[in-house]
Formats: structure tokens, C-alpha cells, sequence
């Protein structure tokens, strides 16, 4: 067994939660991602589950002792506190998030690895492929050639370029990480995470490879209609669209402009959200105000839904009549594309 304080090269933090069927396919994966190293650690966080996850979870553990912590957490706290608490405990140099119920190409990690040490990058970043989960295929995760790096700068360079608003796609410097945590949110919990490292003047590198297969899952809790947790989900895309606003200040006008895009984006998202919550009339027009206190640019020609949207959000009682209809076209919506 490592002794618990010896550093390896790389920590995977798995946030787990009710994700029993999926951890044959995760698990396997990672499993096959060193290529013969043996310098890593996985780290499994067991978010209270109520389904079989920290069975398979110890088992996994039992199978390679010497590799796998498990953190087995009795009271539910939600991914960013599980993620949390793997970054206590991390010992790796290097840190990445790994979700359990998406895949990997074969020996991915081990070679990402090498490139993030071979050019000491602060951040190595690598391409995520979205695929259905009705369209899976075991044949997926064969190892690839990897093209290597194409493309370096400063983090704020990338931020400008790239999407950053994902913690999964990023080998990051444990040293990097030193004061951020994840904020208990249950959506955009990430671009919270990440917006204020791609602030920086860390030194980035990119391989456009897609080695990281993201699982869309019609069941999962990104896409379930709940009109409770979305209610939850309303004010958190709200905290971190203020978040984003506060992290503008002192940067330059193509970082604002970068930054003001991703609010207006999640402005819409956030509209969206509203319609279908169960949030009262008052609540939506405290979102409105607050909204209003922000320096988001003006949105485009955002078509006809755009424009509908906008007109509900001004008008709370007509969005809170307008649900039952719009719910129902979004569960029909869901019915023919499944």
C-alpha cells in the first residue's frame, strides 16, 4: 500500500451519486487508462447513494488497493461538495475530474500526462466528444493516435479562443488549485470553478484530441424536468451569472466581451429554466432585477423564441400561466426525440 502522504503524478476525482449502472463501463475505463504507470491515484467519493454505487465502488478498491481511495459520504452534499472532498485528500501533482457515468479512449490519461509534464504546462486541456447515450458503442474508447499539442499560451489567451466552462476537459497543476473549491451549486458549478483559473496568466497547453467521451443521458439530472430542482437551479445560474460579473472587474474590454457572452448565453438558459420552475411571480421579477444590476451586453437577434422568452421574462404572470403549455411541449419534444 502508498503511504497516504507520498505525491504520485496524477489524482482522478470521481464524483459518485446513484450511478450503479454506469461504473462497469466507468470503472473500466479507467482502468485502462495508465498504459503501465503506476504513478496515480483514483480518488471515488460515494455522495450518499441509495443504489449499489459503493458496493461496486469497493470492489473497484479491493481490486487495486494500492490505486483507489474511496470516500464514502453519509449525508448527500451534491457533485461540488463530493469534488471537494476529493481535493482534500488529492496527493497527485497534477489534478483531473472525471465523471462516473462517461468513458475515455484506452491509455488517454497516461498520455496526456506525459504531454503536461514534458512541457510543465499549468494546464493541459483535451477535446470532450458528446455522445448520446442510445448512439454508444463499446469500440469508442480504442486508443487513437494523439496529435499531440496545437496550440500554447496564457490561460486568459484560451479563455478568449475556447470554451472553459467545464472542469472534466483539464489535466490542472495541483499547485493551480490551491484556494479554489467548488461553490455548492447544482448548476454551473464548474464555470465557477474554472472562470477564475483562465483569469490567469497560467501557461496552457491544447491537443484538440477527443479522448473524453461526455454520456448524455436522457435520465440524468442535467435534463430532468423538476420543477424543484429547478427551482434550485434558477437562483444558482443567478449566482454564478453574478459571479462572472464580479470576475470582470480590472481585465480588459475582449475579456469582459468574453465573459459577457457566457452570461448572456446563460441569461436565455436561466429564462428557460423559469418558465418551466415553479418560481412564484415575485421571484421571477426579483431574477429580473437583479439581472437588471449587471453589465450583460445586449443580446442579438435571438429569433422568435428569443423574443418570446424576453416578452415572458418582462411580464411574470403571462410566464407563470404560459407553464402548463410549455411544459407540455418540451415533454412531447422529449417523447419523439427518445
Amino acid at each position: 500500500m502508498q503511504d497516504n502522504q507520498q505525491s504520485v503524478s496524477l489524482s482522478v476525482i470521481v464524483p459518485c451519486y446513484n450511478v450503479a449502472p454506469y461504473l462497469d463501463r466507468s470503472l473500466g475505463c479507467l482502468e485502462r487508462q495508465w498504459n503501465g504507470r503506476t504513478d496515480y491515484e483514483i480518488i471515488l467519493i460515494n455522495d450518499a447513494s441509495t443504489d449499489d454505487t459503493i458496493g461496486k465502488l469497493n470492489a473497484f478498491k479491493q481490486r487495486h488497493p494500492d490505486h483507489v481511495v474511496v470516500i464514502d459520504k453519509k449525508v448527500n452534499g451534491g457533485a461540488a461538495e463530493a469534488r471537494n472532498s476529493g481535493l482534500d485528500v488529492a496527493r497527485g501533482e497534477r489534478i483531473v475530474f472525471f465523471d462516473p457515468d462517461d468513458a475515455l479512449v484506452d491509455n488517454a490519461y497516461a498520455r496526456l500526462l506525459e504531454m503536461a509534464v514534458d512541457k510543465d504546462y499549468d494546464i493541459l486541456s483535451f477535446e470532450v466528444a458528446i455522445v448520446p447515450e442510445s448512439e454508444w458503442k463499446d469500440e469508442f474508447t480504442a486508443e487513437k493516435p494523439l496529435k499531440g499539442i496545437e496550440w500554447e499560451g496564457t490561460a486568459q489567451e484560451y479563455m478568449l479562443d475556447n470554451h472553459y466552462g467545464t472542469g472534466i476537459k483539464f489535466f490542472f497543476k495541483k499547485s493551480l488549485l490551491e484556494g479554489h473549491r467548488f461553490k455548492p451549486l447544482a448548476f454551473l458549478e464548474d464555470l465557477v470553478f474554472v472562470l477564475p483559473i483562465f483569469l490567469s496568466e497560467a501557461r496552457v497547453g491544447l491537443t484538440q484530441d477527443k479522448v473524453y467521451f461526455y454520456i448524455l443521458r436522457t435520465s440524468s439530472a442535467t435534463n430532468m424536468i423538476d420543477p424543484k430542482r429547478l427551482n434550485k437551479g434558477c437562483d444558482d445560474i443567478l449566482t454564478a451569472i453574478q459571479f462572472m460579473d464580479e470576475c470582470k472587474q480590472g481585465h480588459s474590454d475582449a475579456v469582459k466581451a468574453r465573459i459577457g457572452e457566457r452570461q448572456q448565453f446563460y441569461r436565455g438558459n436561466l429564462i428557460t429554466r423559469l418558465i418551466l420552475s415553479d418560481k412564484s411571480v415575485a421571484e421571477i421579477k426579483h431574477h429580473h432585477a437583479m439581472l437588471d444590476q449587471l453589465t450583460i451586453p445586449q443580446a442579438g437577434n435571438g429569433g422568435i423564441k428569443g423574443k418570446l422568452f424576453d416578452l415572458l421574462f418582462d411580464h411574470p404572470g403571462l410566464m407563470v400561466i404560459s407553464r402548463p403549455l410549455y411544459r407540455m411541449v418540451r415533454a412531447l419534444h422529449s417523447h419523439f426525440l427518445n
